[in-house]
């Protein structure tokens, strides 16, 4: 029938559509799947946005869904993302590629996501990953990172 026809744009020219469907798919799985999920990583936002999306919301919703399943800690990293989201140039920009290089970037990323959720309070981000304040101070200046902007 064509007598009304709609049309929607594909989700990669939707960017503003993605989080949004990305928050409904996190809480229709964590639910499906019994988990509960508090947030989503900065580095893991950024994999989504600038994905292509040929497969479009279903793609975006089965790769919600293997996040969930791959999350244990209630918080989705880029690693749980499907490999087809780590792209090459995502990769470099983040990692040298090596082992102590990706670990590194891990690293880096799970310290901006606690010290989010801690407003910049260093004392509270040592606490919530189990280290010295002295010892997230070294991280923090290793990485370049200004927990100030977090406030």
């Amino acid at each position: 029938m064509n007598i009304f026809p709609i049309v929607v744009p594909p989700l990669r020219e939707r960017r503003t559509d993605i989080m949004l469907l990305a928050d409904h798919f996190v809480q229709k799985y964590a639910k499906e799947h019994g988990k509960k999920i508090e947030s989503i990583s900065t580095s893991a936002t950024d994999r989504l946005m600038n994905y292509h999306w040929p497969g479009n919301v279903r793609e975006l919703e089965n790769c919600i869904e293997r996040a969930i399943i791959l999350c244990s800690d209630g918080h989705i990293r880029s690693h749980h993302l499907p490999p087809n989201l780590q792209t090459a140039d995502a990769a470099a920009r983040d990692h040298s590629g090596t082992f102590k290089g990706l670990m590194a970037g891990m690293e880096k990323e799970i310290i901006i996501d606690e010290l989010r959720r801690a407003r910049g309070n260093m004392a509270k981000t040592a606490r919530a990953l189990g280290i010295t304040e002295r010892r997230i101070g070294l991280r923090v200046a290793k990485y370049g990172i200004d927990p100030g902007q977090f406030r």
